[in-house]
């Protein structure tokens, strides 16, 4: 008789088991996103295989990677890095993916958490707050992913511009971000780059074209000038600054990942 019980709750048991909602089934959603990240170009920097990585990056799952990342700070870590560390890996395997700009950045050639991206998708779509490519930074696409409605960040950043490397000469240099640091590595960034870009001859000042490209990021011309160019040091306060923008040069060149 008490063996006849067992077995009947066994059965039961193992019904409930088998008709219950499992969890998912994600091994890779424990992985912590920040820390993925950061192991992404620490690895480029050491030569050592992605393939682990791009795999963690494919199985994560959505809704958990918009969990993990819940504030600005977060998001930024990790889509700079992210950003970064693909651009640096596609095109140290095949630099001839760079032969046509266009297509390097807006083919969705990259699998995170399930969806298929592309550059443009991470940079204009995520990182900028989906703001149109081509509408210099003043209007947002109302029309974005419900992916990228999920992950972006609430609105554009305009010193993203001088951490993101897009693999041509003019970009800035690769650095791994990190959180808690995220702000005063940015501030590095944004200051050490515009040292390197900015031309001042008496009152006219020349810029690089990146605050031109996507001047709403930066406030128009006033913000370029009260907000980037004199907080750091660029330009004196009150010179009357005559404001110009210079030349991109587009050249391929894989950059160096900067030590911490």
């Amino acid at each position: 008789m008490v063996n006849r019980f067992l077995n009947h709750s066994s059965v039961i048991l193992l019904l409930f088991f088998l008709t219950s909602p499992q969890p998912k089934a994600m091994g890779t959603s424990i992985v912590d996103p920040i820390s993925l990240s950061e192991q992404f170009l620490s690895s480029i920097a050491a030569n050592q295989s992605t393939s682990s990585i791009l795999e963690n990056y494919r199985q994560m799952d959505a809704e958990y990677l918009r969990d993990q990342l819940d504030t600005e700070e977060k998001k930024l870590v990790f889509w700079i890095n992210t950003y970064n560390g693909f651009i640096q890996d596609f095109l140290f395997n095949d630099p001839s993916l760079y032969g046509d700009r266009g297509a390097f950045f807006s083919k969705k050639r990259m699998v995170i958490a399930g969806k298929e991206m592309s550059f443009d998708d991470l940079e204009h779509g995520i990182i900028r707050s989906s703001r149109w490519k081509l509408s210099l930074g003043y209007i947002r696409n109302p029309f974005a992913a419900k992916h990228i409605r999920m992950w972006r960040t609430k609105a554009p950043d305009g010193r993203v511009h001088f951490a993101l490397n897009c693999g041509a000469t003019s970009c800035p240099p690769v650095r791994i971000y990190h959180i808690g640091r995220l702000d005063k590595q940015m501030d590095e960034s944004a200051r050490i780059y515009l040292e390197r870009t900015t031309r001042i001859e008496g009152n006219s000042v020349t810029v690089t074209p990146l605050m031109s490209w996507f001047r709403g990021d930066f406030g128009g011309k006033k913000g370029v000038i009260k907000d980037f160019l004199v907080p750091y040091g660029i330009i004196p306060e009150g010179l009357d600054a005559s404001l110009s923008y210079g030349d991109y040069d587009w050249n391929l060149e894989l950059s160096e990942i900067l030590p911490e």
